[in-house]
């Protein structure tokens, strides 16, 4: 192995690290409620979006297995398809976790109650480094923050809320806010 082979490795990684911090941004900045929902889960039931994450993989796995496996080609596609929507509901529940690690590293830091753009590009890079130390980054915090990730993006976008339905129908209809400027979803 050269060194070549070493900064193409080292490169690689960084432009992939990079390439999750834009996705949490962009996905927070589309989706606000979403993300806000996701925070809201992970921040009040921490146990809960664990175990939702577990099941929710096993669930995704054997569903996705089971299609890959089949002779079929359309069934194959369904696998494929099956594959890539775990992948966004793990974004999902990501971007909901970083918002709520940066909430958590301002009022920390700077004792602020606001989020800032600033904490939240330290919080995805804290989470991506913390999930590089070898050995317990490895095999103990990239399976649980995966499956927390998966465990809010599955409550939020997979998530039955009956209750919630019943409240909005029976409440007067109201205007949606719409965001002006990115700066309003930061702060």
């Amino acid at each position: 192995m050269t060194i070549a082979d070493l900064l193409a490795i080292v490169s690689g990684l960084i432009l992939v690290s990079l390439g999750f911090i834009s996705i949490f941004i962009v996905i927070r900045i589309t989706f606000p409620e979403k993300v806000k929902e996701a925070d809201q889960y992970i921040s009040e039931k921490p146990v809960r979006t664990l175990l939702r994450g577990s099941l929710t993989f096993l669930l995704f796995s054997i569903i996705t297995i089971l299609l890959l496996a089949l002779p079929f080609p359309l069934l194959k596609l369904f696998g494929f398809i099956s594959l890539i929507l775990g992948l966004v509901v793990t974004m999902f529940g990501g971007a909901g976790l970083i918002s709520h690690l940066s909430k958590r590293f301002d009022q920390h830091f700077y004792g602020k109650t606001t989020t800032s753009l600033r904490s939240y590009l330290l919080a995805s890079l804290a989470v991506e480094f913390s999930i590089l130390l070898p050995i317990v980054g490895w095999f103990a915090l990239l399976p649980m923050v995966f499956l927390m990730m998966l465990g809010a993006g599955s409550r939020v976008l997979l998530g039955f809320r009956a209750k919630k339905v019943a409240q909005t129908t029976s409440s007067t209809e109201t205007s949606p806010t719409i965001v002006k400027t990115t700066a309003e979803l930061f702060h």
